[in-house]
């Protein structure tokens, strides 16, 4: 179902593994438009974002992950991006 984080995130992951990352980064909007905290969706959508050099929007994403869940690659992400500051 649209409406099912899980399938957007999915389909976004399907879609970043094919290389169309526009199409991956609107599939994990949508997951992310379902729960705004969707763990998952917030990790691959940084990655995404990151892949296209939008630094910034993914270092929003990451720190929303960490907030929703603390993970150590998220807080060593944030770490490096803050190091190079």
């Amino acid at each position: 179902a649209p409406e099912d984080p899980n399938y957007a995130n999915c389909l976004g992951t399907a879609l970043q593994l094919t290389g169309d990352i526009e199409g991956a980064i609107r599939a994990y909007d949508a997951a992310l438009a379902a729960d705004p905290r969707w763990p998952a969706a917030l990790e691959n959508r940084a990655r995404c974002l990151q892949a296209l050099g939008r630094h910034d929007e993914a270092a929003k994403d990451v720190d929303r992950l960490i907030e929703v869940q603390p993970t150590p690659d998220a807080l060593c992400v944030r770490a490096t991006r803050r190091a190079q500051e």
